[in-house]
């Protein structure tokens, strides 16, 4: 793929690069790029820990780079600290990120790390995420989207580079499974962590835990729903026993932002609240770079 020689030509021009790397699909494509660009002794791999990320990736960071010998930073925050993102407004996310990433380079900075990249990809630009206008301005690059890689060929590059985690279903911060305005806590962060996790062991495809408490309402794709219902029982009662008075399952299926749905009344994606201005913020940051 020649836009994979763009990438990597690209990466080695950055010099050294920090990745914020969060053991998903795309961040993982990207530090692999960014290695055979840089070599080890350019490159340092970040991984944000805090209570809205499943522990599990912070294990599969940690345990990809001693692989592939690159230096790894576990970076440890508390976005529940800050009441702007705890009460969970539309654009918390926009808040978080921006927390997030300022933190994040300030720790690279002492390591003499002054560039930033993220697994931003080019569809991500299409969809509502307040948060990449944080990433514009803390000026975080974001090769995937500059290079136009889509989801679906950034999964074709990961078995191509043979990665471990080819396979694995895109995943969202926690955060995400609470309704706007809801305040989190750490109890329902662990409530829907828990809860997915038991859900995963039944479910081979994409799947959400929405937190609506007491009712919690699962996504899961059309092809999976049968499977879910045959164990109707069991799950009620695991969710159940996490304090859960109800337990639903959707019949839309699984959908990626399903908790914007409410707050969307145009539907082109570019009249969604904020979409448009993250999409072209983010586009003019790329026009510029090149």
């Amino acid at each position: 793929m020649e836009r994979l020689k763009d990438l990597v030509s690209y990466l080695r021009g950055l010099g050294a690069v920090t990745i914020a790397y969060s053991a998903g699909i795309d961040s993982t494509v990207l530090l692999k790029a960014s290695l055979e660009a840089l070599g080890p002794s350019n490159l340092l791999a970040a991984t944000f820990s805090h209570p809205g990320l499943p522990a599990c990736d912070l294990k599969e960071a940690e345990a990809f780079c001693k692989r592939e010998g690159i230096e790894w930073l576990p970076v440890e925050v508390n976005p529940l600290e800050q009441e702007v993102i705890r009460s969970n407004p539309k654009d918390r996310c926009y808040h978080c990120k921006r927390y997030l990433f300022q933190t994040l380079i300030e720790e690279a900075h002492k390591r003499g790390f002054t560039t930033l990249c993220d697994g931003t990809n080019f569809d991500d630009l299409q969809q509502f995420r307040p948060g990449l206008r944080a990433l514009q301005a803390l000026g975080v690059l974001s090769p995937l989207a500059r290079f136009h890689f889509t989801k679906a060929e950034v999964r074709a590059l990961a078995v191509q580079m043979n990665l471990p985690n080819a396979q694995k279903p895109s995943a969202a911060c926690l955060m995400t499974r609470f309704p706007y305005g809801t305040t989190i806590t750490p109890e329902g962060l662990s409530r829907v962590g828990q809860g997915e996790a038991f859900l995963r062991t039944l479910v081979d495809g994409p799947l959400r835990l929405r937190d609506h408490c007491p009712i919690a309402r699962i996504e899961v794709a059309p092809p999976y729903m049968e499977a879910v219902f045959k164990k109707r029982d069991e799950i009620a009662a695991a969710l159940k026993a996490l304090g859960y008075n109800y337990v639903t399952l959707d019949l839309e299926g699984f959908r990626s932002g399903s908790m914007d749905e409410p707050t969307i009344v145009q539907s082109p994606l570019t009249e969604k609240p904020g979409a448009q201005e993250a999409v072209n913020g983010t586009m003019s940051l790329i026009k510029e770079e090149r």
